[in-house]
């Protein structure tokens, strides 16, 4: 599992698309206080969308890394669903998941944000009233996450089991609502 645990943008782009099966890209990068590289003031989305439109070959991937040192790695949400939302938000909910949930909940730390991944279609189904003012779900190939090792990005919880590195199941989003729900009841949000 060395690999993936890697900060070698390569070897992470052949753990992330070998092991997992995901779809990934070259992305811009988010810069605190300056925003995304993509130059927009209100990107939507700092550093989670492609630098360059078209289909992406992991021999692309890596042509693009290499000549753009530095640029995020980005996953299209294809194949789960991201629920974002702020990091405080995020732990609070896997120490609950982590406690009680059946399987482990992917979760990655992005700067302020936490993303919990759970099965692609399926995010919608874990809001609530309460959190969906403070969550947004990426899904399809129009969403995007950037992955480690881009800058600020780090997984709490990996998408493999330790040690063999097998992608875990996901959780389906209507498994996670009393979750998500739970931790905002608590946190008065």
């Amino acid at each position: 599992m060395g690999l993936i645990n890697t900060r070698d943008p390569a070897a992470a782009a052949h753990a992330y698309t070998g092991i997992l099966g995901w779809s990934l890209a070259v992305g811009h990068c988010h810069r605190p206080r300056a925003g995304c590289t993509c130059a927009d003031r209100f990107c939507r989305t700092p550093g989670a969308h492609p630098r360059h439109s078209g289909s992406f070959s992991l021999a692309g991937v890596e042509e693009q890394l290499l000549m753009e040192p530095g640029a995020a790695l980005i996953a299209a949400t294809e194949a789960f669903d991201a629920l974002m939302m702020p990091v405080s938000m995020a732990m609070a909910t896997m120490v609950r998941l982590d406690a009680e949930a059946p399987v482990p909940v992917p979760c990655l730390r992005a700067g302020d944000h936490g993303a919990l991944l759970v099965q692609a279609g399926s995010g919608t189904l874990a809001l609530t009233p309460r959190s969906r003012p403070l969550v947004t779900v990426r899904s399809g190939p129009g969403g995007w996450l950037a992955l480690p090792p881009s800058a600020g990005t780090s997984w709490d919880t990996p998408p493999w089991a330790e040690p063999q590195g097998d992608p875990v199941r996901l959780l389906h989003g209507s498994d996670v609502r009393p979750y998500l729900h739970g931790s905002c009841s608590r946190s008065g949000t």
